[in-house]
């Protein structure tokens, strides 16, 4: 017999420190997308990205960090400046930055769709990601059709 779990959410602040300790010693972790900040590649509810410990972080990497109001967000590193980091979630047009290096508390080395793993260094993923972040100064265009399709494969999703 299968035993049954509980499934609340718990916030990324309170999830934090456990966070923290299991990076530090070595661990990945594996935490589920929650908002649509990283849409359309990572889907609320869906996903869930394996973090592990930044021992050094570069532009495209998907990155956890803490923002200077105490909240934790799952955004891209698009541009490295002598202050830090400027970070976009790929659903947005409005960086957050300079983030220093001590902010970042974690950086994805993978991701999950359903149960298959995509590693952070495929080819595929590595130019998705250059496309979308050179696609910047395009996104406030391409967003709306973007959504659309989106919500057009929901409705598929939905069908089945």
């Amino acid at each position: 017999m299968k035993p049954e779990a509980s499934h609340e959410p718990v916030s990324a602040k309170n999830l934090l420190p456990f966070l923290q300790e299991m990076l530090a010693l070595g661990k990945n972790v594996r935490l589920t997308v929650t908002g649509n900040s990283m849409q359309p590649f990572l889907r609320e509810g869906l996903d869930s990205v394996l973090l592990a410990q930044p021992t050094q972080v570069k532009k495209l990497d998907v990155v956890l960090y803490i923002r200077d109001n105490d909240d934790v967000i799952l955004h891209r590193i698009v541009r490295k400046t002598p202050q830090g980091f400027m970070i976009l979630g790929d659903n947005q047009t409005q960086t957050d930055g300079p983030i220093p290096f001590a902010q970042i508390v974690a950086v994805a080395s993978g991701f999950y769709r359903a149960n298959a793993f995509f590693s952070a260094k495929a080819w595929w993923y590595r130019l998705y990601s250059c496309l979308w972040v050179f696609a910047g100064p395009l996104r406030r265009l391409l967003l709306p059709a973007v959504r659309s399709v989106g919500r057009l494969i929901k409705r598929l999703e939905k069908m089945e």
